[in-house]
């Protein structure tokens, strides 16, 4: 069983706008809400593919209760620590004609010291039923830029893969720790970087430093580009399959799921980045943070395209 952490759970507030304008007026067509966060995602995606998953971070007690009542109506097991402060609000605006996303997200009630040991106890007493802890999103204040090397560090000591999804010190400390996969887009690996990466032979090079810091599998998300996967001796590359898009903001979340499904198969870095772009397209063709389903990744799994590549 995989599980998931989230520390910063949130409402993904979805509005769609057709010719969205900067700086000018737009008229909403539709809007939609929907309960998240990346690990919380991440686990829905998961049991839409068909996997036991595992719910565990930090829940606001002003709000939280939306994240509850999503989880217990799909079905997920999960155990949170709950933490003063009200969950915070991301909003997404889906334009509509160019088929894009822009988030403004909120930065998350900040935690204590206290939140923080009881979050630290409570994934150290459920280690023995984690096959695969995955490690995703930003944190509120009050957490440092430390905490995800710190859990990779205890979870390694029980022989625990850890997947992680973040950018910035985040990312990098947490790489430091050597998890078993990262996930960075394009924007978050030249963010953490600190680096303009303007070609795919500089992707690779930036990606290479991460497996030489000793992350086993680094997969980098390009958009409508597609996606890379290295590990220590191969690069392998999956061009975006053709679907109507309908929303994207779920899709690294989705992608992510992918991945652990042939993890947790016991697959190949080529199956693994099959995997991963065929739900990242599953998801890509629901609304909102609509996440991927089964029946779309069989679809698409077919579709997709892996090529092994040289750098």
């Amino acid at each position: 069983m995989i599980t998931t952490v989230t520390l910063n759970p949130c409402i993904d507030k979805t509005i769609y706008i057709d010719n969205f304008v900067y700086g000018g007026m737009n008229r909403v067509q539709e809007t939609r809400l929907d309960p998240a966060g990346k690990g919380i995602n991440v686990a829905m995606a998961y049991k839409n593919l068909g996997g036991g998953v595992f719910c565990t971070g930090f829940n606001f007690m002003d709000g939280g209760r939306c994240i509850t009542e999503l989880l217990n109506k799909s079905g997920i097991v999960h155990d949170f620590v709950n933490v003063n402060g009200k969950l915070r609000t991301n909003l997404k605006i889906f334009d509509l004609s160019q088929k894009n996303v822009t988030e403004i997200n909120e930065t998350g009630h900040p935690v204590t010291g206290d939140d923080l040991l009881g979050l630290l106890e409570k994934i150290t007493s459920i280690r023995k039923d984690i096959s695969t802890l995955v490690l995703s999103g930003s944190v509120p204040t009050g957490v440092p830029d430390s905490i995800y090397a710190k859990i990779i560090r205890i979870m390694k000591n029980h022989s625990i893969r850890c997947v992680l999804d973040a950018e910035g010190d985040l990312l990098y400390n947490g790489c430091v720790a050597k998890p078993f996969l990262i996930k960075p887009n394009l924007h978050e690996l030249e963010n953490t970087l600190g680096a303009k990466l303007h070609s795919l032979k500089e992707i690779i090079k930036a990606a290479r430093k991460f497996i030489d810091m000793g992350v086993k599998l680094v997969a980098v998300s390009l958009g409508k580009e597609g996606a890379l996967l290295l590990d220590e001796a191969q690069i392998f590359r999956s061009l975006a399959v053709q679907i109507d898009v309908k929303g994207t903001s779920g899709a690294g979340d989705s992608m992510i799921a992918g991945f652990c499904l042939a993890i947790e198969n016991g697959l190949e870095t080529y199956d693994i980045l099959r995997y991963g772009m065929a739900a990242a397209a599953a998801s890509c063709m629901n609304e909102g943070t609509m996440l991927c389903e089964r029946n779309d990744f069989d679809a698409l799994l077919s579709r997709i395209a892996v090529q092994k590549i040289s750098e």
